[in-house]
């Protein structure tokens, strides 16, 4: 990510947070197939970054995954408390008034 962003220094390698256990499973495999044949290349790139320390895959429940909310069609409910999530996330007195956070 700093590399394309320099202005953001991070420590350490980027974690990127994923709650498909088959994506996972896929990214760990050095085993190709007919059925992954058509994303290796992503796969290969995955894989060298992790193998270089700037990136690493771990595993996320998917009730936790706030990436969610960017990403699929939620009912209100859960798209307002991934909301709230965020918003503690990039300011945590934002809602401490509430009695929330």
């Amino acid at each position: 990510m700093s590399k394309y962003i320099p202005q953001i220094e991070l420590k350490g390698p980027t974690r990127i947070w994923e709650d498909n256990e088959s994506v996972i499973a896929i990214v760990k495999s050095v085993f190709f197939s007919s059925r992954s044949r058509h994303f290796r290349t992503k796969k290969g790139f995955v894989q060298d970054e992790q193998q270089k320390g700037t990136i690493m895959v771990k595993s996320i429940a998917t009730n936790e995954n706030i990436a969610d909310m960017n990403t699929k069609s939620l009912a209100r409910p859960r798209f307002e408390d991934l909301r709230d999530q965020v918003m503690r996330i990039a300011n945590p007195s934002v809602l401490s008034n509430n009695g929330i956070a």
